[in-house]
């Protein structure tokens, strides 16, 4: 009875562990040493810009356009656990929002309705002219996050440095393993 037991737990530990799968950005699982994600990467195109211990920047071609694709692991590990895809910069309200209205519809096509957040802060609203100031300011809230079982994809007006649309793929496993690895430094820091 013993062996029929332990066989069952066995199993049961294999089906938990196989059923946990990573996110995939561009067919590569999100998973893996910093260095060994960005070579995957590069195999597909993508050129090298700069790599640090933690974060990783390439540029290529995303979704039929030229853009940058940050890679950030844990600092610990190294372990990739997030994916962030500049789509574009632009001096336009109307394109940003194109590319990002564009972007959401193919997003939603592939992984249904996600969760939406539209919308601009005081004193700023659609309309005013100011859209873009509202984005450098952080009065822009334009998201939507799709949560799939594998992790979180989502879509997002942001300034970096300009106003973008931003794509970002975050692995469920390697972001729970990057928030461990912090809160253990931070922890041990205090």
């Amino acid at each position: 009875m013993k062996k029929i037991w332990g066989l069952v737990l066995l199993c049961a530990i294999f089906m938990n562990v196989s059923a946990q799968e990573h996110l995939t950005f561009k067919g590569v699982p999100i998973n893996g040493h910093i260095t060994t994600f960005v070579n995957k990467l590069k195999g597909l195109g993508f050129e090298e810009i700069t790599v640090s211990d933690n974060i990783a920047v390439v540029k290529g071609e995303f979704g039929e356009q030229d853009c940058q694709i940050g890679v950030y692991a844990s600092k610990k590990s190294k372990t990739v656990h997030m994916v962030a895809v500049i789509l574009n910069e632009t001096s336009s309200w109307y394109s940003l929002k194109s590319t990002y209205t564009e972007y959401k519809k193919l997003l939603m096509l592939k992984y249904g309705n996600g969760k939406s957040f539209e919308y601009f802060s005081d004193p700023y609203y659609e309309g005013d002219g100011y859209e873009l100031s509202a984005v450098r300011n952080e009065k822009c809230t334009y998201m939507t996050v799709f949560d799939t079982p594998n992790g979180d994809i989502s879509i997002k007006i942001i300034d970096a440095g300009n106003p973008c649309t931003v794509l970002g793929y975050v692995d469920e496993i390697n972001h729970d393993i990057a928030e461990k690895e912090k809160n253990a430094m931070i922890s041990g820091d205090l």
